[in-house]
């Protein structure tokens, strides 16, 4: 199996498990992104640091729930009834994309701010994290970290970020 470029020199087990199941985004689908708007280029750039934290958040996906993602397209799963290497896994993504956007747009710096503004508790308990995937560059489904916000009026706020393709 050939891992992105910008794989980790000693990926993880879980690395490893998503990089079965996944592959990169085309270069061109960020090319495209940023020429839309060059101010973003290099956000763009930085962007692509919070990837290995996505696969590794992919890869503590249990094999049913793998499968479960493959047939509907999305898997989500309550934060407060994840298993503890996916909490782990979920905090270091929040860490990676933050270490990743710092000094970009101030908008995107904190995604748990982003939560949060969306009405997220502190504690996470209302928001459900996971996986969807919708149609891509060349016929690919590209795929994204998802939350999904519960609010007390019943409305759920979405937010994703792409890594990958299947």
């Amino acid at each position: 199996m050939a891992l992105p470029g910008w794989a980790p020199d000693n990926p993880s087990e879980e690395f490893l498990r998503a990089a079965a199941v996944l592959k990169p985004l085309p270069p061109e689908v960020l090319h495209s992104a940023a020429q839309a708007d060059p101010a973003w280029e290099a956000t763009f750039a930085r962007y692509t640091q919070s990837f290995t934290a996505a696969y590794e958040l992919f890869g503590t996906l249990s094999d049913e729930q793998v499968q479960r993602f493959l047939s509907s397209k999305v898997i989500r799963i309550a934060t407060k009834s994840a298993t503890p290497p996916q909490r782990a896994a979920l905090d270091n993504w929040f860490d990676a994309f933050r270490e990743a956007m710092e000094g970009g747009h101030p908008e995107l710096a904190d995604y748990l701010v982003i939560l949060y503004k969306e009405g997220a508790a502190e504690d996470l308990s209302n928001v459900d994290f996971g996986f969807n995937a919708g149609e891509g560059m060349g016929g690919g489904h590209m795929v994204h970290v998802c939350f999904w916000v519960r609010k007390p009026d019943g409305s759920v706020g979405v937010h994703g970020t792409a890594f990958a393709q299947i």
